[in-house]
């Protein structure tokens, strides 16, 4: 039987809800992730590459952002793409649209 449950969180734990469905797709399946953090914080932002080498699994996955959010400002100041909130959850949108999940996403 296919499971229903689902999970979701926001900011730290919207990474959390997706890693949680990624390790755990029979019990987990569908995702909504507010804000997630899929950013350099323990290698957040490995994700789409992770997805895109990955075999597909039956998740179905709900991204929220705001271009606004962190804009990715390194420790010095400077702009890190891997601290880049909005960056790296479009990034997962596309990994994931490309490997074929059904995704949604809002960008606000």
């Amino acid at each position: 039987m296919q499971s229903r449950t689902r999970i979701g969180g926001a900011s730290s734990g919207g990474i959390a809800a997706f890693t949680v469905a990624w390790e755990r797709p029979g019990e987990f399946r569908k995702v909504l992730s507010i804000v997630g953090s899929f950013v350099n914080l323990r290698g957040g932002h490995a994700y789409p590459d992770i997805v895109r080498k990955s075999d597909k699994k039956p998740l179905r996955v709900f991204l929220q952002d705001g271009r606004n959010d962190n804009r990715g400002q390194g420790q010095d100041g400077a702009y890190d793409q891997t601290r880049d909130w909005f960056f790296q959850n479009v990034r997962l949108m596309q990994a994931l649209t490309d490997k074929g999940y059904d995704v949604n996403y809002a960008w606000a």
